[in-house]
């Protein structure tokens, strides 16, 4: 089983192809997400430019604040064993259930 985080990076490395403007494989989006998530995964490659844009950036970031941690010494809150936050994008997937439950909710605020 996969944690949030392994998903998503599996999720966007694959997104993002081999090289840069190839193709994402979309067989294996496939086998990561289950044929359910059709719809999703065509959605996110329509999105695809912006999505692995912005986790490079992110990538980065990540990158350029670990390597002013290790080069600064370490502060009280990182003596205690504290943890820093986790950077990344969010993604938010809702089951058929809830999508019809919101449904019906915008439908019962425009109603009144």
């Amino acid at each position: 089983t996969l944690t949030v985080e392994e998903l998503m990076g599996q999720l966007l490395e694959t997104l993002g192809g081999g090289r840069e403007g190839d193709p994402p494989d979309q067989n294996a989006l496939l086998e990561l997400l289950g044929f359910e998530a059709f719809d999703f995964i065509e959605k996110l490659i329509d999105r695809r430019d912006g999505l692995i844009s912005e986790w490079n950036d992110l990538k980065k970031r990540a990158e350029d604040i670990s390597r002013s941690r290790a080069s600064a010494a370490p502060s009280s809150s990182q003596q205690r064993g504290s943890r820093g936050v986790a950077l990344g994008p969010t993604i938010v997937i809702n089951s058929t259930s809830e999508k019809r439950n919101a449904k019906q909710s915008r439908k019962a605020a425009q109603g009144k």
